[in-house]
């Protein structure tokens, strides 16, 4: 695996930087402009892999001290200059601020503009709140000396849930904004909707979506106490499945499996269930590391991943600037799922029994689909009410698991492992709602690919290429899906499922 890294030089980088910025400013010409971008993309691609390897150093060993101790030397630089405020302010004001968004892709120039503005709003008689990378690192140890008995360390758990929400609830004051809630979307980019829509949409989910899964367990109850099917081996299956998918799909697992970039072993130091990679953008391919267990999960888990690292492959040799390489949470799962979709057609090169794929697979994403929106509901109450106890936190937590687990006999203990299992809301705050609107426009473009699948897999390698070079409504309308925030959207995604997959999920 890709790790080492020389360190870089902050001074240099941010010297070259403020070179790049006085030259948006003094630019006469959009050749002028473009030059200054060329030399921020340098400083961009050096900082972000380095934070790239250490980021993949971490997971792959969690528990090592050293390279915590890496990351909190760095992280400050890393922040500072990634996206450097004074070059986001210039491009913000620039004349040509037009003819760059046309040529490196609107989200990009709004992340350095918001990142410019949260900068010029900051409280300057304040000190800057800490981040949350340690307590998510000491989580992530909790978790893994917890082996899945989260209520012994109930304590340790909640101490850290509310300081999470308190660093962050502080970082977003400290940038001006009421709450976290209104600060990490536009973070995550979200500048085309915001909490009202994605609310409504948590919302459908819960009322339309729940009753379908009750429908569909009671439907196929029989099969789903059978057992799920078993993976084959994870990397002669990949790369049948990946030959199966297409020329560019197979070269490109090739390529990581060649340059030593997959670390799909198990391992006792790795989060359990885990999946994750990571752009690098010097080596121009993106690592994956998952943590198999021998069961249905590694397969569709490595799919997954395959997708986000594929996309960013894509975008990384498509896009000008490294930036517009890694799209937006909302849509980067986009990728990652319809990796796992296009599964429903070739299970056979990733499972034993693949017959059966289709019906454990669906019952994963209705699962997941649920769970991510009322955890998105959860955190939003989180961050609307900051000074809570732990005693309020868990009865909005386990009335927000009955109201989406109707049928489940759940006791607190189990309600309380769910509750401490919430990994995103400790390590990655804001983030879960991404899979929600992503399942939606999967299922919607991979309706089509058993019958298409040659025209629908040339979409998925076009969608890779400029997915994080247009925002959310500008992505769906040129590549045809519909938004997930229109009206009687999550109806439509129920019809889209069952045309996907061929099983029933509701009485109509």
């Amino acid at each position: 695996m890709i790790f080492e890294t020389r360190e870089p030089d902050y001074p240099k980088i941010k010297a070259d930087l403020d070179i790049a910025a006085a030259m948006i400013r003094k630019a006469d010409s959009f050749t002028d402009a473009k030059e200054a971008f060329r030399r921020y993309n340098e400083a961009y691609k050096e900082l972000s892999s380095r934070y790239a390897r250490i980021f993949l150093k971490l997971y792959h060993d969690v528990s090592c001290e050293e390279t915590m101790v890496q990351l909190a030397a760095s992280i400050e630089h890393l922040n500072e200059l990634v996206h450097y405020a004074p070059f986001g302010s210039a491009v913000a004001e620039s004349p040509w601020r037009d003819q760059l968004e046309a040529c490196y892709g609107k989200p990009a120039i709004l992340l350095l503009a918001f990142n410019a503005d949260c900068e010029s709003r900051a409280t300057g008689n304040e000190t800057k709140p800490r981040t949350i990378d340690e307590a998510s690192s000491r989580y992530q140890n909790l978790v893994i000396q917890a082996e899945g008995c989260y209520e012994r360390f109930a304590d340790e758990f909640d101490a850290l849930l509310q300081e999470v929400v308190s660093i962050n609830h502080e970082t977003a004051r400290y940038y001006g904004y009421e709450d976290y809630n209104d600060y990490a979307n536009l973070l995550y980019s979200r500048f085309d909707y915001g909490e009202a829509e994605m609310m409504n949409l948590c919302r459908q989910i819960r009322e339309k979506v729940v009753p379908c899964y009750e429908v569909f367990q009671k439907t196929y109850a029989n099969q789903l106490q059978q057992g799920a099917p078993k993976p084959r081996d994870l990397r002669q299956g990949m790369a049948a499945y990946t030959e199966r998918l297409g020329k560019e799909a197979a070269e490109y697992w090739l390529m990581l499996s060649d340059t030593d970039a997959l670390d799909i072993e198990p391992s006792p130091v790795k989060m359990p269930n885990m999946g994750l990679q990571r752009l690098i953008e010097e080596e121009g391919l993106a690592p994956i590391i998952t943590n198999p267990t021998g069961d249905f999960n590694d397969g569709w888990v490595l799919a997954h991943e395959f997708g986000h690292s594929f996309q960013e492959y894509l975008a990384f040799r498509k896009q000008p600037l490294a930036l517009s390489a890694v799209a937006s949470a909302d849509v980067m799962e986009i990728s990652s799922r319809l990796a796992e979709l296009f599964l429903h057609v070739h299970a056979d090169r990733l499972y034993e029994d693949p017959e059966r794929f289709s019906l454990f697979h669906l019952d994963r994403l209705l699962s997941s689909i649920i769970n991510f929106a009322m955890s998105t509901e959860f955190e939003h109450w989180l961050y609307h009410h900051v000074d809570a106890t732990p005693q309020q936190r868990k009865e909005t937590y386990f009335s927000l698991y009955r109201q989406t687990h109707p049928s489940a006999t759940a006791d607190e203990t189990t309600m309380l492992r769910s509750l401490y299992d919430e990994v995103t809301v400790y390590t990655m705050p804001k983030y879960q709602f991404c899979y929600v609107p992503a399942w939606i426009s999967a299922v919607e473009i991979a309706k089509d690919y058993r019958k298409q699948s040659e025209s629908v897999y040339r979409k998925f390698v076009e969608l890779n290429g400029d997915l994080a070079f247009y925002t959310y409504r500008e992505l769906a309308q040129k590549f045809g899906f519909s938004n997930a925030f229109e009206d009687r959207i999550v109806d439509r995604f129920i019809g889209w499922l069952e045309e996907c997959t061929g099983l029933r999920l509701s009485d109509r």
